[in-house]
Order: structure tokens, then sequence, then C-alpha cells
């Protein structure tokens, strides 16, 4: 090996150790967003119904709520299971439903699996509490602003603001900062954090995702990490 060579072999590792024992973080934004119709439930209780119909027009599929509601709803309107079973009959995607606890822990790997079916182009279902309210709801999420902390050698992606439809509303595309959203808004019911997702690998994919997070440091799944995070001006 000729010193030249050698040398610049140096200050590639003399690069990589300063690195390793520095907290200095690198930030990339991002913004994922699928094109998603809004439809409005109205004033019937039919926030599933409408969660699926947005999902099945987005793939260009046009069944009716009416129908969709058939399928999915009893008198009080749809579970987040039955939610799943209407995604995978009325559209072209796999319905997963996901429920866990109600820790921190359970309510970021819900997150995280509904931001792997958004990076796969399915969307995703959440039980929504409105206004901090404990009704019964649920929106579709369509998109995500995110960022990647870069450690050396290695890239994970965190979420800042959501992007969904709320069908309670007469309007769609809303965002809303993950931290409120986790404060406020994505509350456990039932003592469970539910979300549908659409494809079967998207709860294993997003806590795999996630347990890497905290395994290469991280503190915070969602908005600026105090621990590491500057944010980009």
């Amino acid at each position: 090996m000729n010193r030249k060579r050698f040398g610049r072999m140096r200050l590639f590792f003399l690069f990589i150790l300063i690195m390793l024992n520095t907290s200095c973080t690198i930030t990339i934004p991002r913004t994922k967003l699928l094109n998603i119709p809004f439809f409005s439930q109205g004033s019937i209780p039919w926030c599933g119904p409408a969660c699926i119909k947005m999902w099945a027009e987005y793939q260009n599929l046009h069944p009716t709520m009416e129908e969709i509601a058939n399928a999915i709803c009893g008198p009080q309107g749809s579970s987040m299971y039955w939610v799943s079973r209407g995604v995978t009959w009325f559209t072209n995607s796999t319905g997963v439903y996901v429920e866990l606890g109600e820790t921190q822990l359970e309510q970021d790997q819900c997150i995280a699996s509904c931001f792997a079916s958004l990076l796969k182009d399915h969307p995703a279902v959440i039980h929504f509490n409105r206004n901090g309210s404990s009704d019964h709801h649920a929106i579709i999420l369509r998109g995500a602003e995110y960022h990647y902390q870069l450690w050396p050698l290695k890239q994970d992606p965190v979420i800042d603001v959501i992007c969904f439809h709320d069908p309670g509303t007469s309007v769609g595309d809303q965002e809303l900062p993950i931290h409120l959203l986790k404060q406020s808004y994505y509350k456990p019911f039932q003592n469970k954090y539910m979300a549908v997702v659409g494809y079967p690998k998207a709860l294993y994919d997003g806590i795999r995702g996630y347990n890497e997070f905290l395994r290469m440091g991280g503190t915070y799944y969602g908005g600026p990490d105090p621990g590491m995070y500057q944010p980009v001006n």
C-alpha cells in the first residue's frame, strides 16, 4: 500500500472516530403525502366508512359509503377492528388491526406502524379524540412531515407533523404537530391504542424502526428530540 493511500485511510478513520465521539447531528427534512380525496361523514356516525371511502378513492375504487356502512357498521357505528375488515374488502390494501396497551411506548409503536404504512403508500386510520374529548372517532392519515436523524452509518426517520383528513369536519387537508397529537388527540380508548394499517408487516416494520431509533440513542420518537435534534432553518 503506497503512502498516499495509507494517509487517506487514516484521515477517513479519524473522521469516523470524531463523529462517534461527538453529538453532531445532521437533519434531512422530508414530506410524504398521499393524494387522498376528502369525503365527509355528514351528520351520520360513519367516520369509519368515510375513512374507508377515502382510502378506496385514493386507489381509484368507488364503493359508496352506504355499501361500506352496511358491511361494517352497527347501530353505534363501527369499531376499529371492523374498519380493518372494511379496508380489506373495499380497497386494494390489506387492512391490519393494530391494538396495543396504553403506555407511551405502545402509543409510539402504534404511530410508528402508521408511519411505516404511509412510507409503503398505504394510508392509515387511527382512533382520534376530537378537541381532546374521549369520544369514539376515526381519522385517516394521508402523510407526514419528518426528518432523518443521521448518525454515522445510520439513518432513522422522526415524525414532526401528521397530515390527515377528519371526516367529522367539512374540509380536509389538516395538519397537527406530532407532540400535540400524542398529548391531546391520540389517547387510549378502552385502555388500548388502536390503528388500522395497510399491509401485514407494518406493525413489525414500525416497531423495528422505533426500536432501532432508541438503540441508536434517540429519546423522543416524533418532534424535536431535546437531546439530539437541532431544527433546520
